[in-house]
This record gives structure tokens, sequence and C-alpha cells, in this order.
């Protein structure tokens, strides 16, 4: 191989690197989406609210195994045909901390930032190759490296995709390689 093929060959190889670099960046920026809605929301719930909707009052049997205070009980059921909410004491600090999150957020919010950052450059990047196979090569050469390093097929894939012999996608494949090399900075 030349020099120009090298050159070439390396900065194609970059692509699958890039490729696996941005999924993962995605998923790290789904994951922490989520985390961050998973806290905003677990913070508007208020205290002693336990999520569960119970019948109205006069049908519901209550274990004397549950920790709820009878004068509060007494107030949380009133006489009605709809749901209702059971408000249960929740033992131990029972004041609401508004910025208990606070830090968590803007922690998650920063690496949000940092991956999407990166996957800008990692997007670039992909952006930056593709466009350089179109404008540097003639379009059997530039069908040649995307099938090869866009797209991963074999040589003999290329050959049936593009009617050509393998050795006849082979040679010009390396052709591609050389004149995509020559024009790389």
């Amino acid at each position: 191989m030349t020099d120009n093929q090298i050159k070439a060959k390396d900065y194609l190889d970059q692509y699958r690197g890039v490729k696996h670099e941005l999924n993962y960046l995605k998923q790290r920026v789904e994951y922490l989406q989520a985390q961050a809605e998973s806290i905003r929301s677990t913070s508007d719930i208020p205290v002693g609210w336990t999520g569960r909707y119970v019948v109205p009052s006069d049908k519901i049997i209550i274990p004397k195994s549950q920790t709820i205070k009878k004068s509060h009980a007494q107030k949380s059921r009133q006489q009605s045909d709809h749901y209702e909410k059971e408000m249960v004491v929740l033992e131990g600090k029972t004041t609401p901390n508004p910025k208990r999150h606070e830090s968590t957020l803007i922690k998650l919010a920063e690496q949000s930032r940092k991956y999407d950052r990166e996957l800008l450059i990692a997007q670039g990047l992909i952006d930056d190759i593709e466009s350089r196979i179109k404008y540097y090569c003639g379009p059997i050469e530039a069908a040649i490296l995307r099938y090869r390093y866009l797209s991963l097929m074999t040589f003999d894939e290329i050959a049936k995709e593009l009617h050509y012999s393998k050795r006849q996608v082979i040679r010009r494949h390396y052709q591609a390689l050389e004149e995509f090399g020559a024009k790389l900075p």
C-alpha cells in the first residue's frame, strides 16, 4: 500500500469507531434525561402521599398494622362516591427540602451538556467523512468506499451489489484509496 492509501484507509477506518461512540453517547443522553425526569417527578410529590388511591371511606377497612394517626385518618376520609387520596404520615423528617435534588439535577445537566458536545463532534466527523467521499472520488469509487467503510461490506458483497468481479472491486478500491488519500489534507 502506498502512503496515500494508508492515509485514506486510516481516515476512513475512524468511521466505525465514531459510529459506535455516537450510539453510546445517544444512549447516555437518553439515560440522563430519564434520570432528570425521574428526579423532577419525585420532587413534586407532597410529603405523606403514598401514591395509593382508595375506595370511598365507608367501604374501606384499614388493618391495625398500618400506622395512620387516627385524627389524620378521620380527616382524610370523607363520605363521597369518588376515589380519594389516602394520606399516610411518614416517619422522620416531614418538611420537604426544595433543594434536595437540585445538586443532582445540576450534575445531570452538566453531564448531559458534555455528552451533547461530544455528540456534535462525533456527528461532525461522520458528516465530514461522508462528504469527502462524495467530493473526492468518482461515483463508482465513492460507492466502493461507502460500501466498504461505511456499510462494512465485504468485497464479495460489493462486487455483487455493483455487478463487478471481486478482483475488479479490489483493484478499484485501491485506486479509490489512492485518489482519496491524495486529496486529504
